[in-house]
């Protein structure tokens, strides 16, 4: 009896297997290379510069490309690149392969059978992204990321395509600072700019400065105690959203009023000083702080000279690239922080200034909890509104 059955058994597994073969894409072997590069509207194909009408960008920690340039670029042929708009169905052809993802879904299915993303496309601005890993494996491409150009890499297995590399643009003292291409971390290096000695940023030529609203003069403490005057070009100003504010001012801190240095600008309110001269003053050299009238931005934190922050005037939001993960690993990306100052940035008479109240916003340039920054030390400061002065300081050296 067991060996009558023997023969359909094999019978039934072979014909299993053949049924499976038939099942299985026949992919030809891929051989395009292509290469995205978060924030630009264009691509390159096996070498060639394309143009698209949408940039590829990051999203859910992963990688969005623009659905058509992402097929054209793995060879799908246009005629074989449909979108369902009712069904929000997108769905690409190449050789026996059959590809359909859905807008919002998880589910991405090949050649009829589902398997699970951790990333759904979507629609942005009119057009609709792909996760680009996901699509390009299905179709037997390998992928690859580039962090220090964020590009994205598309080619044959084992043969991803040369890495384009980061822009050597630099940038002059007045900028202008691109906003967009600081977000996307592609922003350059001013062209003065150095390097700061270690990671723990510059060495600090001061340890306090002393300012007094209406007076240009700033005193300057030195760590051994001795101290210096520091000129700072212009003369710090109480600051107000309105008029009736100023009349608190100079009815209950009338220290802090002075005619002719209190100002009257809404959305505002603090004791400001002139940021650049106070930077230098602490050690953070010129050629690394440009300012373009809107945008102020300083290079060389965390030991890199490469990375910066951005501020906008009226906004205490800002821009950063660059950080220490624990204080120890250096992370090379950008994103966006809010409340990187606790008073907007403000300019009068085209001099950026930053407040100082109950905290000074000078601390931007001096390490948190120990950590890294670009001047080599931590500190704080304060307003003193029965006195009219206000001071920043660092309280001790990190690398000490």
């Amino acid at each position: 009896m067991r060996k009558l059955m023997r023969k359909p058994i094999i019978l039934l597994a072979g014909l299993l297997l053949a049924l499976l073969d038939f099942a299985l894409p026949a992919l030809a072997a891929p051989t395009h290379k292509a290469v995205f590069v978060i924030g630009q509207s264009k691509y390159t194909m096996d070498g060639q510069e394309k143009a698209m009408d949408a940039a590829a960008f990051i999203g859910n920690d992963r990688t969005y490309v623009p659905v058509r340039y992402l097929a054209l670029a793995l060879g799908v042929k246009d005629s074989d690149i449909d979108w369902d708009e009712k069904a929000n169905t997108v769905t690409l052809a190449m050789d026996d392969i059959t590809l359909k993802l859905v807008v919002g879904s998880k589910t991405l299915y090949v050649n009829g059978q589902a398997k699970t993303m951790d990333v759904a496309p979507l629609i942005r601005e009119g057009r609709t992204y792909l996760p680009a890993r996901w699509v390009a494996e299905a179709f037997g491409y390998e992928v690859g990321w580039e962090p220090k150009s964020r590009a994205v890499l598309v080619g044959p297995k084992g043969n991803l395509p040369e890495p384009p590399k980061p822009p050597v643009n630099k940038l002059s003292q007045d900028g202008p600072i691109d906003l967009t291409a600081a977000k996307n971390g592609t922003l350059g290096v001013p062209e003065n700019a150095v390097a700061p000695p270690s990671k723990w940023g510059f060495e600090p030529k001061i340890k306090r400065l002393d300012f007094e609203i209406g007076n240009r003069y700033a005193t300057a403490t030195r760590f051994d105690g001795s101290t210096f005057q520091v000129d700072l070009g212009m003369e710090p100003v109480m600051v107000s959203p309105n008029k009736e504010d100023v009349e608190l001012i100079k009815k209950y801190t009338p220290a802090c009023y002075k005619e002719g240095y209190n100002v009257v600008a809404e959305g505002f309110a603090g004791f400001y000083v002139p940021f650049i001269p106070v930077a230098e003053a602490f050690g953070v050299p010129r050629g690394n702080i440009v300012w373009d009238g809107e945008h102020l931005g300083v290079w060389g934190f965390y030991g890199h000279v490469e990375d910066y922050k951005i501020l906008t005037v009226g906004s205490k939001n800002g821009v950063c690239k660059g950080f220490a993960d624990n204080f120890t690993k250096h992370l090379d990306e950008a994103w966006e922080a809010n409340d990187l100052l606790d008073y907007p940035l403000f300019v009068k008479d085209g001099v950026p200034m930053v407040g100082i109240g109950t905290v000074s916003d000078i601390w931007l340039l001096f390490a948190p909890h120990a950590g890294l920054s670009i001047v080599d030390g931590e500190g704080g400061g304060h307003l003193d509104a029965k006195a009219g002065t206000a001071y920043t300081e660092i309280n001790h050296r990190v690398s000490h």
